[in-house]
């Protein structure tokens, strides 16, 4: 799979590169947490519903680049 392609057409198709709506299209839910010191965020399918859980404990761009890291996973 070649993640710039799909991120190029995720970019086209939603008309944004901001990655809080990327997500909010398609609907993945992001849960704040703790997820310790060493997990910085994880993609988990539950019931074919999608989650990023994301550490509560990371600055504004530090969320940004770790939402993108895993919506290459979704």
């Amino acid at each position: 799979m070649d993640i710039k392609k799909s991120v190029s057409n995720l970019k086209k198709k939603f008309k944004t590169t901001n990655i809080f709506e990327l997500i909010d299209f398609l609907n993945i839910e992001v849960i704040e947490t703790d997820l310790g010191s060493k997990t910085l965020g994880m993609y988990r399918t539950i019931k074919r519903n999608k989650f990023i859980f994301l550490n509560n404990n990371l600055g504004y761009i530090e969320k940004k680049f770790i939402l993108a890291h895993e919506l290459g996973h979704a």
